[in-house]
C-alpha cells in the first residue's frame, strides 16, 4: 500500500514525516502547558450493539489506512527542538470499555 504520508520530505527513513514550523510551535506550547491540546477521543455509541472486537477491528483497518493513525512523535535528530511523526506497524490505539 503506497502512502503520500512521507511525500516530498527531507528525512533519511521514508516512514518519518518532518513537523511543520507550526507544527512544532503546537507541540512546543502543549509541552509547556502540559498537554494541552492533546489528542484524544471519547466516542460515545448509541443504536446497535457494536461488541469490543468489532471496534478493535474497525479502528485498525482505519489505522492501517491512515498513516497519521499508527505514527509516533519523536523528537527529531538532525535538529534541535524540533519534532517528526514516525510511522510504526505495531502501535494500537488503545480502546477502553466505559460501563
Amino acid at each position: 500500500m503506497s502512502s503520500d504520508f512521507h511525500q516530498d520530505l527531507p528525512v533519511n527513513d521514508v516512514r518519518q514525516r518532518l513537523l511543520s514550523p507550526a507544527e512544532n510551535a503546537l507541540i512546543r506550547t502543549s509541552l509547556q502547558h502540559q498537554g494541552y491540546m492533546r489528542l484524544g477521543q471519547v466516542l460515545h455509541l448509541q443504536g446497535p450493539y457494536i461488541s469490543l472486537e468489532t471496534l478493535t477491528s474497525v479502528i485498525g483497518h482505519l489505522q492501517h489506512r491512515h498513516p497519521f493513525l499508527r505514527s509516533r512523535l519523536k523528537i527529531n535528530p538532525t535538529k534541535p527542538d524540533t519534532y517528526l511523526m514516525e510511522e510504526d506497524e505495531t502501535l494500537r490505539l488503545k480502546i477502553r470499555e466505559i460501563p
